[in-house]
């Protein structure tokens, strides 16, 4: 694939690929990813923790929660091979194992903030528990031949596994351009197309082939460009603005997902589109619209 960026006069200028080392390409992209997991794994995530050491030994690159009480064992990896993989499926090991008490034993914060921010998160009265079906999440460059094929093989026998293709680009500015190919590339079985331990399905909001954006939303016209959006939820309130583009102000940030726009407002992993409603709506929540843009699509594409 070449890319190239359009100049004023109408000529094109190449975007150079990046290939950097494996450590400089996993610390990059962890950190991108630890800070946008919503753009990254598709799905507003519990963040849990970086680099955190396991009870038996290892330190995933990220551990997360989702709202159904699943581990997501998410490796950054530049170029994944069998031993990779290897690594990657201990973790799972280890997710499928273990508890919310020791779930809340890795929380860098302390167990007490984990637990008050995990109700918060859920929304729930009381924790929701660990779910003994971990998900596991390969952010990479590239992936070996035959280890794809493994991956496939786990996933078409129901293994929640999915790879995210990332890579890196640099503009004739030196701006580092990411590519996140969510939607190229599908190895998961998963959890939205199995029923593993009993676990409800994990619902996925997909539009035209890809997860659902505020911009979406704008360009289906239930959301204008300039409506003021309210977050409102114990431990923090804000105000907020839809850009043109689709993205969230809070004050002078600029946000790409409702999940990374409400996270700073409390200080911790939230839901950013049931946690965001839209006063001029009658309070509809995004998740609201969202579901609003999914019936519409879903009924035009049946008609």
């Amino acid at each position: 694939m070449s890319l190239y960026v359009r100049d004023r006069g109408g000529g094109l200028l190449p975007v150079r690929d990046v290939a950097p080392g494996p450590d400089l390409y996993e610390s990059e992209i962890e950190e991108l990813a630890w800070n946008n997991l919503e753009l990254f794994a598709g799905e507003a995530l519990f963040r849990l923790g970086r680099q955190a050491v396991l009870p038996g030994g290892g330190r995933p690159d990220i551990l997360a929660l989702d709202s159904l009480g699943r581990v997501v064992v998410i490796e950054v990896k530049r170029d994944v091979d069998r031993q990779q993989l290897s690594q990657a499926l201990e973790y799972a090991g280890w997710a499928y194992s273990t508890n919310l008490d020791k779930v809340a034993a890795l929380y860098p914060e302390g167990v007490d903030d984990f637990f008050g921010e995990w109700l918060r998160f859920t929304g729930s009265a009381t924790p929701v528990v660990i779910n003994r079906a971990p998900r596991l999440l390969l952010i990479a460059r590239d992936i070996h031949p035959r280890t794809k094929e493994a991956l496939r093989f786990l996933a078409d026998n129901g293994f929640p596994v999915s790879v995210v293709p990332v890579s890196l680009y640099e503009d004739e500015a030196g701006r580092r351009l990411v590519d996140i190919e969510r939607e190229s590339e599908v190895t998961s079985g998963g959890p939205a197309d199995h029923s593993i331990s009993g676990a409800r399905s994990q619902k996925t909001y997909m539009i035209h082939g890809h997860i659902v954006r505020v911009i979406d939303l704008v360009e289906s016209g239930l959301l204008a460009a300039g409506t003021e959006i309210e977050f409102a939820r114990s431990g923090g309130a804000a105000k907020a603005l839809i850009t043109e583009d689709g993205n969230i102000r809070v004050g002078e940030n600029v946000y790409s997902t409702p999940s990374a726009a409400g996270t700073p407002v409390v200080g911790h992993s939230v839901d950013g589109w049931v946690t965001w409603r839209v006063p001029s709506l009658g309070n509809q929540t995004l998740a609201d619209l969202r579901s609003e843009l999914l019936d519409r699509v879903a009924g035009q594409e049946a008609s």
